[in-house]
């Protein structure tokens, strides 16, 4: 998974939603909970494109260490 616009796009939609979802409730515990879920989400999120940046920059570093092959 290459890091791209959509996955900005996807995490600035949920925070979107969420704050609009937040702000029509009066359950506090409900708001904590889906709260939680979303920043979680988001966490992981975040995770996977900075894992995605890692292999990227490992893959660059080790295709430009190869040894030609007579």
């Amino acid at each position: 998974m290459g890091e791209t616009e959509d996955d900005y796009d996807y995490l600035r939609s949920l925070t979107v939603e969420a704050l609009r979802v937040l702000g029509t409730s009066n359950d506090a515990y409900a708001r904590e909970e889906y709260l939680f879920s979303v920043l979680k989400l988001t966490q992981q999120r975040g995770e996977i494109i900075a894992n995605d940046r890692m292999i990227q920059r490992n893959k660059a570093a080790l295709e430009a260490s190869e040894v030609p092959h007579d």
